[in-house]
């Protein structure tokens, strides 16, 4: 009924469902962007939200109900997409969610016991056959031969498959995945063989990054994308987080200067959890009396709609700028291109190495590259400097970045962003307010950070490990999972006698629901729990 209301609208896409316990999430994202690669205008549904042509929307469920999923078709195809890409939970499909939709590829990940309960499914077995039903309503099934559930799980598919995984006889089988850490990648690399042969490089570390590239890869293949972009869509992916952790600076006459942290939630109306704070030299894991000050380096824990909400209730976002000019035409580059391209910004980008203009023209082929040298400043004025609303400066040399953005300041461009390395630059910036630098750049969501733990796992066999160092060093963020048995169980985090300078940050459920923690939530068995803390080595909360 749904779909006739909306005219079927994913009669008229190229449809494609992923499905399993883990995984979905960043096999839609690595979908996406190997799509996008080849040229393909893609919307996407899935636990993060719903994605479209530079908009963003929330969504109360992995798979929205079928009123809302036809109608965000509709918006899908209205709005110029020609790929459909979504999450498809057993829930909804049990539940008639998807009712009406033929999918061109199905996609299958893993399974573990998940869902099983009241108002979920009442067996494993159960629950493996509702996901098995998207492999009888779909053209092709991309789907893992190294599971030990795929072959009940598609009893009974009518769909033409194509496997993927390490089994010999895997149609696209990994031969061995190497990780690679260097001061601004962290990822693996592995080759492919089978049908094709090709080198992948991920920019996600961990043994599931690799599952997760395969299955985008397969369903590049069978819609006959070309390798290149396959190649270039797996490398350029990044995947939005439920929970991020960013720094900020708070400058004078700041709605925080004098603010006690415990009532930062009521007086902004956002749920955010300050869980490190750099004041001078020194770094302290803050409890709720804290009080904070101008010059305080926070680092802030939220979910991405209240971490808006909190920038937006201090006055930090201002109205969206539509002329951007970046000098330097580097791998950041191209990907900050590419996302105000689809946020319909006009985007001008000035490189003096004359390869590099042409690799990013024809890679965002919406930006405007200019062939020249940015420390002229003539130049920068007939390239429209003053009629720009943001300036960014990402060449690889700190001091020409800050002096870059520094003089488009003097050109009256409030938003000027200089990427520096260097520690004590980043301090200048911030005690002098040369350049406009009220968020850092060394933002890093907090499933990035799982994947490393996880990568880290996978090399050392260790239990628990260093997630991330953040704050020069000084602060830890672990991740501990918590086991049926532990005395922490049920008991309220204000009642919880904790060591000093140790924070839970975020507790992921079972379920995959995110929390951030406050004094009446508690842990439960099966959580994931991060853990901040500036005590190095710390191991047993």
């Amino acid at each position: 009924m749904s779909a006739n209301l909306f005219g079927n609208p994913s009669r008229q896409m190229t449809m494609i469902g992923v499905t399993g316990t883990k995984g979905k999430t960043t096999t839609t994202h690595m979908i996406k962007s190997v799509l996008e690669a080849a040229g393909r205008k893609v919307g996407m549904i899935g636990t993060n939200g719903i994605y479209y042509m530079g908009c963003h929307k929330e969504t109360a469920n992995t798979t929205p109900e079928s009123y809302e999923l036809q109608k965000t078709f509709r918006e899908f195809l209205d709005a110029g997409c020609d790929t459909a890409l979504m999450e498809v939970s057993s829930q909804g499909l049990m539940m008639d969610r998807v009712a009406g939709v033929h999918y061109d590829v199905g996609v299958f990940t893993n399974l573990s016991p998940d869902h099983i309960g009241p108002g979920e499914h009442k067996t494993f077995e159960e629950y493996r056959s509702w996901k098995g039903q998207l492999f009888k309503r779909c053209d092709v099934g991309v789907v893992n031969i190294d599971d030990e559930n795929t072959e009940a799980l598609l009893e009974g598919h009518t769909c033409k498959l194509v496997t993927y995984g390490r089994d010999e006889k895997a149609d696209y089988r990994e031969t061995g995945y190497e990780l690679l850490r260097t001061h601004d990648f962290l990822g693996v690399k592995f080759h492919v063989t089978g049908k094709d042969e090709m080198d992948v490089k991920v920019n996600m570390p961990g043994e599931f990054s690799v599952y997760n590239a395969l299955a985008a890869l397969a369903v590049g293949k069978v819609l006959g994308l070309p390798d290149q972009a396959i190649h270039d869509g797996l490398g350029k992916c990044v995947v939005k987080g439920r929970v991020e952790l960013v720094e900020y600076h708070i400058p004078q006459g700041s709605l925080l200067d004098g603010m006690a942290l415990k009532n930062v939630a009521a007086s902004l109306q956002v749920k955010v959890l300050v869980c490190a704070v750099r004041r001078g030299e020194e770094v302290v894991i803050p409890d709720g009396n804290y009080v904070l000050g101008a010059g305080d380096c926070i680092s802030v824990t939220a979910k991405p709609q209240e971490l808006e909400n909190f920038f937006r209730a201090l006055g930090v976002f201002r109205d969206h700028a539509r002329n951007v000019m970046v000098v330097g035409a580097g791998r950041i580059t191209r990907f900050l291109a590419e996302q105000l391209s689809q946020m319909k910004m006009r985007v001008r980008v000035v490189d003096r190495d004359e390869q590099r203009c042409v690799d990013l023209s024809e890679a965002v082929p919406t930006a405007l590259v200019i062939h020249g040298d940015a420390t002229d400043v003539h130049l920068l004025a007939e390239e429209g400097l003053d009629d720009s609303d943001a300036f960014v400066a990402l060449t690889g040399l700190d001091e020409l970045n800050i002096m870059l953005a520094m003089y488009a300041r003097c050109h009256n461009i409030e938003c000027s962003v200089a990427k520096v390395n260097r520690n004590s630059f980043t301090e200048l910036i911030n005690t002098t307010a040369i350049v406009e630098s009220t968020v850092s750049t060394s933002v890093v969501t907090v499933s990035r950070i799982l994947q490393y733990v996880r990568a880290m796992e996978n090399s050392t066999g260790g239990g628990v490990i260093a997630l991330h160092r953040m704050v020069e060093n000084q602060v830890e963020a672990l991740e501990f999972h918590i086991t049926a048995g532990s005395p922490l169980i049920g008991v309220p985090f204000k009642d919880m006698a904790t060591r000093p300078n140790v924070l839970v940050g975020c507790i992921t459920r079972p379920n995959g629901e995110v929390i951030i923690p406050s004094g009446g939530d508690s842990l439960q068995p099966g959580d994931s729990a991060i853990v901040i803390t500036t005590l190095t080595g710390l191991r047993d909360p």
